[in-house]
């Protein structure tokens, strides 16, 4: 998967997340699923936590302030 793929389909389970914070526990452990799975990316690039980390971070930021 490419990096681009990567944060894509990060970015669709955060939102999914966020409106439907029932599931939360299910996309969690999604992600864990997914971060197991994918190969491990260049040190030079972000991978799977990096980019969930980041975008969490945002969302926060904007949410918070």
């Amino acid at each position: 998967m490419k990096k681009f793929q990567c944060e894509d389909v990060i970015f669709l389970i955060f939102d999914k997340a966020v409106l439907e914070p029932t599931f939360c526990p299910m996309y969690a452990l999604l992600c864990s699923d997914l971060n197991a799975k994918l190969p491990p990316f260049p040190p030079e690039e972000a991978g799977g936590k990096e980019i969930t980390f980041n975008l969490c971070s945002g969302y926060l930021k904007d949410h918070t302030m």
